[in-house]
């Protein structure tokens, strides 16, 4: 699970400094940790992530998915 949050830290720096894809691969990355231990806040965050993401980099159909998530 640590590696989810450090994941997620390293997004927020890469989106930060205009480096999206690296970003949105470490998110995705984050994911799949979320997802195969099942914890609900740790999903949340991601969640949050990738709707950060979208907004930064659009579309803004993908930011509403993923707020409703």
């Amino acid at each position: 699970m640590e590696v989810a949050h450090v994941r997620l830290a390293r997004s927020a720096v890469l989106l930060e400094t205009g480096r999206a894809e690296d970003a949105e691969a470490d998110i995705r990355a984050a994911l799949m940790v979320a997802e195969r231990i099942g914890e609900p806040r740790l999903l949340s965050r991601v969640h949050q992530a990738l709707q950060s993401l979208a907004i930064w980099r659009g579309p803004g159909e993908a930011a509403i998915t993923y707020g409703e998530r």
